[in-house]
């Protein structure tokens, strides 16, 4: 299923010609669902809002996104503070945070002060339907630049209204656009 709440079935099924023209019923197992908590926050201790996934311990790209999140604000600024709550499948995950929007770097869980160096070395957590909490998560900041650029004609002069896309190498925190008048 989408969200990993049934375990997979195969299913042999053989199609003569001119014969089979429906499926019989696939009966499929639910699996118990979990509760996690935990908090994520910035290198400096400030609650934030970032996507957590659930990865396969044994491959790093078979992730299972929780059927529910939610993270908390402080209700009087909208602030986000961190806070979790996900709920997923019971079984053995490397538990995964990060901002799509490219501003914080992604990191792993693992138990004690700081976070994983990556998947390899990323703990693999127990989840069974009892729950579990206490995920904490750091993100440290991404590095970022400051790039002037200015779009200008064969007489090096500025183009109005020119524009141009930034991509990072693997195209995984989408595209920004900035607009520059050249008035």
């Amino acid at each position: 299923s989408w969200d990993n709440s049934f375990d997979d079935r195969n299913v042999a099924i053989t199609i003569e010609a001119g014969g089979l023209r429906e499926l019989p019923p696939i009966e499929l197992t639910k699996r118990p669902m979990a509760t996690v908590t935990g908090r994520i926050t910035t290198e400096d201790g400030n609650g934030t809002r970032a996507e957590v996934l659930f990865v396969d311990p044994d491959d790093e790209e078979k992730m299972t996104w929780p059927m529910e999140f939610e993270v908390e604000h402080n209700e009087s600024t909208g602030v986000p503070t961190g806070i979790f709550t996900a709920k997923v499948p019971a079984g053995s995950y490397k538990i995964l945070a990060q901002r799509f929007d490219g501003t914080l770097l992604p990191a792993y869980y693992t138990s004690g002060e700081g976070n994983a160096l990556g998947f390899t070395t990323a703990e693999t957590v127990q989840i069974t339907d009892a729950g579990v909490s206490g995920i904490d998560i750091r993100l440290e900041s991404r590095p970022t630049a400051t790039v002037h650029v200015q779009v200008v004609d064969l007489n090096n002069s500025p183009v109005k209204y020119a524009w141009f896309l930034f991509h990072d190498a693997e195209d995984e925190w989408c595209w920004r656009s900035r607009y520059r008048s050249g008035a």
